[in-house]
């Protein structure tokens, strides 16, 4: 019995020390990620919500929603910070899509597991804002739109000349 309690605790303190692990390495990275993309998108009169941040080593996914518009990111990490690589919709969940820009087929698959089980929590609406997104905008391309908050208005040339299928 003793030895049950024992085992039982131990198992208790190695969940912890993995949350707290985890929880001091993602965190900051989420962070950074959130004042990226605040800063990149954000103004005073249209308020970015990030809903989910997910983080994956050096690649992070992210639902953003900006006034009534809303999408997905794909980010990597780069030595200045973190760097959009594609925003889109329901296409960046496709785990091809996210080969294709550069991972694993095993970091994307996990990658989406972690999107779909944060994504859950959100509201009907919220999701689909996200998945509103038509096309896939590709930011390592030089002439990509570079703000969510234009991406209606400018995304139909912008999808024309950036988007792989």
């Amino acid at each position: 019995m003793k030895k049950t309690i024992l085992i039982s605790l131990f198992q208790c303190v190695l969940m912890v020390m993995g949350a707290t692990a985890w929880s001091e390495t993602v965190a900051p990275a989420a962070q950074a990620i959130e004042q990226t993309l605040r800063a990149q998108w954000q103004t005073p009169e249209q308020p970015l919500q990030l809903p989910v941040i997910v983080v994956q080593g050096e690649v992070a996914m992210v639902d953003w929603l900006l006034a009534e518009k809303g999408g997905r990111a794909l980010l990597k990490r780069a030595p200045d910070g973190w760097q959009t690589l594609l925003c889109g919709g329901t296409e960046l969940t496709n785990p091809q899509r996210l080969q294709q820009a550069g991972l694993t087929s095993e970091r994307a698959h996990a990658l989406l597991a972690a999107l779909h089980r944060k994504e859950q929590a959100l509201s009907a609406d919220a999701k689909a804002r996200i998945s509103r997104f038509k096309g896939v905008t590709d930011f390592t391309q030089p002439h990509s739109v570079h703000s969510p908050a234009t991406e209606h208005t400018q995304h139909e040339h912008a999808h024309h000349e950036h988007t792989t299928h």
